[in-house]
């Protein structure tokens, strides 16, 4: 599993495949050894017939290779909705290495946001709580750690916009009023007029078609995909072709 963080969406399909088979073998990847090593804790107190191999790497810089059973399949997941994070052209990249280390037959399991209403997903990424706000007004408070800095959170809002043409949301951290900020660790001053934004991050959104074509790209044949019931995010049961 690639970014398996505390491996909660995986431990599902863990529980169904050892209810159908007395042993499986798990290898999660993640930046984080201590995420890794309390997952594999969890999980090996849940599960009899369950083992580990963990990897902490950087699966962009480094792609692991998969330990394989002589008389078995490999099951790759790539959950959530984590190929949002990348651009088209990267996304198809990294698809391309995770079908490197495969063998035809092979599944992928893919999971992907799926394009709505502009005003639907702007809302759920700017929600009534701010937890998307504080979560992106939070990159200000490393750069104030890390840097030196000295930003002033009450003086920037956070914004999320949805790019039709690009399929993808856009946030953004806005300048509430002109102003200077200054960057110790670099000697550096940056101005900042009311209203400008720096822009932190995007999320990627697919529909089918653009979906078959990445399959297709990669060196996949697509087998099975789900929806929710209001048909806004699928899961995708991919071959290696």
């Amino acid at each position: 599993e690639f970014g398996s963080g505390s491996a909660a969406k995986s431990r599902h399909l863990i529980a169904a495949a050892l209810a159908r088979h007395k042993s499986l073998h798990y290898q999660p990847i993640d930046i984080s050894p201590e995420i890794l090593r309390q997952s594999a804790e969890a999980l090996l107190e849940n599960y009899t017939g369950l083992s580990i191999t963990g990897y902490v790497c950087d699966y962009l810089q480094q792609m692991p290779a998969l330990e394989r059973r002589a008389d078995g399949q490999v099951l790759v997941l790539f959950l959530g909705s984590n190929i949002g994070n990348y651009t088209p052209e990267d996304a198809l990249a990294l698809l391309k290495q995770m079908r490197r280390v495969m063998q035809p037959g092979d599944g992928l399991l893919l999971g992907a946001d799926l394009r709505k209403a502009s005003e639907r997903l702007e809302a759920a990424y700017d929600d009534a709580l701010g937890v998307t706000a504080a979560f992106n007004l939070n990159v200000l408070l490393r750069i104030n750690r890390e840097l030196g800095a000295n930003f002033n959170l009450k003086q920037f809002a956070h914004r999320a916009v949805f790019n039709e043409a690009l399929a993808r949301v856009e946030i953004y951290v806005v300048s509430r009023v002109a102003q200077t900020v200054q960057l110790g660790a670099l000697n550096l001053s940056i101005e900042f007029q009311a209203g400008e934004a720096i822009h932190t991050e995007n999320s990627y959104k697919y529909d089918a078609r653009q979906l078959a074509d990445l399959a297709n790209a990669a060196g996949f044949a697509q087998t099975c995909t789900w929806l929710d019931e209001h048909g806004l995010f699928s899961s995708n049961l991919w071959l290696a072709a």
